[in-house]
């Protein structure tokens, strides 16, 4: 007991050193790539050129602000690998730095939620528990006994006192911890899953493939009218300014029973164009696009 005590620094927690390894990686190789970013692939005037053009500002404006964001984002990978290199080390001021870091991580995480709220308030809500989540759980972890002991900011006494605590509370604490991760990643999925799913519904394609199936009158004696779309939209929407492509397997429900409509839909010069419109059911398909099916 003495001996520990007389050498109040330990072995470097596991944690810490997956944490240093990755600060490192991201420091290093961005300290070493981003000049060439900047000389060779032009990234300060790619910068410029959007804030000219995005935010109409003035050239000289636009060029002042690119080299300041350039600067920023250098140091910061300048500031990673400075900060990996302390915690492998176990210096003080990068474990301070890094508990630092993580609040202003959760900082920006709240503000851009609210900020991105304006456009897709359920994603926004969800990316926002979850970085800020994560962040948390980082930042949790950097203030447990253990690893401030390791950097030698509080006595051994505490440690001893916290592996002495029986095993019992240690599995309600990983259960607790696993519940909360739990919880936050199906927010986020959950959210992620209705924002895809709402955006395929606005879609052209969605709208142009239920009036389709709604004016059919093979589909209105199959399945019933009024006809909905309930449930998840499967499938792919990719759409460009001028250009792009749709393929959706859309649920749908009517007093009479169940189907699934199948679409794929062309976007060319801004138009789109539907390729085919197909209605699978419990008893056939009806094909309403390119060649409508006679009805049975």
């Amino acid at each position: 007991m003495a001996a520990i005590l007389m050498n109040p620094r330990t072995k470097r927690p596991v944690g810490i050193t997956i944490i240093a390894l990755i600060l490192l990686w991201i420091g290093v190789i961005g300290t070493l790539i981003f000049p060439l970013m900047i000389l060779v692939g032009g990234m300060s005037g790619i910068i410029a050129r959007l804030f000219e053009e995005e935010l109409y500002v003035s050239r000289v404006l636009s060029i002042a602000l690119a080299s300041l964001i350039s600067i920023l984002w250098y140091a910061m990978y300048v500031f990673y690998a400075w900060l990996g290199y302390g915690l492998w080390k176990l210096r003080r001021k990068a474990l301070q730095g890094a508990i630092l870091m993580q609040w202003i991580a959760i900082a920006m995480a709240v503000v851009v939620g609210i900020v991105a709220a304006y456009w897709q308030p359920v994603l926004a809500f969800g990316t926002c528990i979850f970085l800020a989540g994560f962040y948390a759980a980082i930042l949790w972890y950097l203030k447990r006994p253990v690893v401030q002991q390791a950097f030698g900011i509080v006595p051994v006494s505490s440690i001893v006192g916290e592996n002495s605590r029986p095993a019992q509370n240690t599995w309600v604490k990983v259960a607790v911890g696993a519940a909360i991760v739990l919880a936050i990643g199906g927010i986020f999925a959950g959210c992620l899953l209705y924002t895809i799913n709402k955006m395929m519904r606005s879609s052209k394609p969605y709208q142009m493939a239920m009036d389709k199936a709604t004016a059919s009158p093979c589909v209105v004696a199959k399945l019933g009218t009024p006809l909905l779309s309930k449930g998840m939209i499967s499938g792919n929407l990719e759409e460009g300014p001028s250009d792009g492509s749709a393929d959706l397997d859309i649920p749908l429900t009517g007093p009479k029973g169940k189907g699934s409509l199948h679409v794929e839909a062309e976007l060319l010069d801004s138009v789109w164009n539907l390729k085919d419109l197909t209605l699978a059911y419990s008893e056939g398909q009806i094909h309403l696009v390119p060649d409508a099916s006679p009805c049975e």
